[in-house]
C-alpha cells in the first residue's frame, strides 16, 4: 500500500541553501537532501485503487500559479513547549492557501478520510526527540536573517514516501501543473 503526500518542491539551490542550514544543533535529527518540500497534505497509506482516484482528482486541481518565499526560521509546538519540529517559514499570497484547500478537497472526492488540521505553510528542517537546549537559541539567531529568493511556483506533487531504516525515501508519483 503506498504512503503519499501532497508537496511542493525546490529547485536545487534553494534545496542546497536549506541542507546548509542544517548543522550546529546536536540533538537534531536533520532532513537528508531529497526530503525537502513543503507538504500541502499529508494522505498517508491508501490502497492502490485509491492512489489512483486521488491522482484522477489532482489532476482536476484549477488553483493559479504564484510566488513564495522561505523567510526566518521557527518550531513546533509554539508558545514555549519543548519544541519537536524546526522549520523554515514561507511567505506566500493567498494563492497557497487555496491550493491547499483544492488539495484537501480533490482527496476528500477521491473518497478518501483526512484528518481534520490546519495547513501552516512550512519546511521541516529538522526534528528533535530530546530537548535541543541552548543550542536551538543560538541556531536561531545566527539564522535569523535566513531567506531565499522568491520562487515562482508553478506545479506540485503526489509523492510516494517508503519508509526505510535509513530514514523516508521520496519519489514523485505524478506533477499538476498551476493555471
Amino acid at each position: 500500500m503506498p504512503r503519499l503526500f501532497v508537496a511542493i518542491d525546490f529547485p536545487d539551490e534553494v534545496n542546497r541553501q536549506l541542507i546548509g542550514l542544517c548543522k550546529g544543533i546536536n540533538k537534531a535529527k536533520w532532513i537528508k537532501p531529497g526530503q525537502i518540500h513543503l507538504t500541502l497534505r499529508f494522505i498517508g497509506e491508501v490502497t492502490d485503487e485509491q492512489a489512483e482516484l486521488l491522482k484522477y482528482a489532482l489532476r482536476e486541481v484549477r488553483a493559479k500559479a504564484f510566488d513564495l518565499q522561505l523567510k526566518g526560521t521557527g518550531t513546533f509546538p509554539q508558545g514555549g513547549r519543548r519544541p519537536r519540529i524546526l522549520w523554515v517559514d514561507v511567505k506566500a499570497g493567498p494563492e497557497l492557501a487555496e491550493l491547499a484547500e483544492e488539495v484537501d478537497q480533490a482527496a476528500k472526492a477521491a473518497g478518501l478520510e483526512l484528518k481534520e488540521e490546519d495547513f501552516t505553510a512550512h519546511v521541516t528542517l529538522a526534528r528533535f526527540r530530546y530537548p535541543p537546549g541552548p543550542e536551538l537559541g543560538a541556531w536561531q539567531m545566527k539564522q535569523a536573517g535566513f531567506e531565499s529568493p522568491v520562487l515562482p511556483i508553478r506545479e506540485f506533487h503526489l509523492v510516494e514516501s517508503e519508509l526505510t531504516p535509513d530514514g523516508a525515501i521520496h519519489t514523485v508519483a505524478e506533477s499538476f501543473r498551476l493555471a
